[in-house]
């Protein structure tokens, strides 16, 4: 193998595996970002019960509907987002995965190669010296 061409795939699979890897926290945040709107969903969920139960007159107004069908509206188009989000996650993962095999793998030809071109040296030197 020329001994030119390792250091460059070496470079281009770490670029790769940076990329794969930079769009997987992407998602990672963006799951994140969802869980936290759930959550505050579920903490205002919580608090309008403990208010409509201390409150009579929210529900004869009918604002305690209103609200809940709010809620179960957003709560709703949240974990349709979250679905969405997971599912770009489990393709992103495994392109990372993917990335990472690759980087792995040049990274491992590179050690061997050096290895080997170490061994021939030392043969030549071996050599070398015996011939003198």
């Amino acid at each position: 193998m020329r001994p030119d061409i390792l250091p460059k795939l070496d470079a281009a699979t770490q670029a790769l595996y940076l990329r794969e890897h930079a769009k997987g926290r992407d998602i990672l945040e963006e799951e994140s970002r969802i869980r936290a709107g759930l959550a505050k969903l579920d903490l205002q969920l919580q608090t309008a019960r403990d208010t409509a139960q201390d409150d009579p007159s929210l529900r004869a107004l009918g604002a305690d509907v209103l609200w809940r069908a709010w809620e179960e509206k957003t709560r709703r188009a949240l974990n349709m987002e979250l679905a969405q989000v997971m599912a770009r996650k489990l393709q992103v993962m495994d392109q990372v995965k993917l990335a990472f095999g690759k980087k792995v793998a040049v990274q491992e030809l590179a050690k061997l190669d050096k290895r080997d071109r170490h061994a021939r040296k030392e043969k030549l030197r071996e050599a070398w010296l015996l011939g003198q």
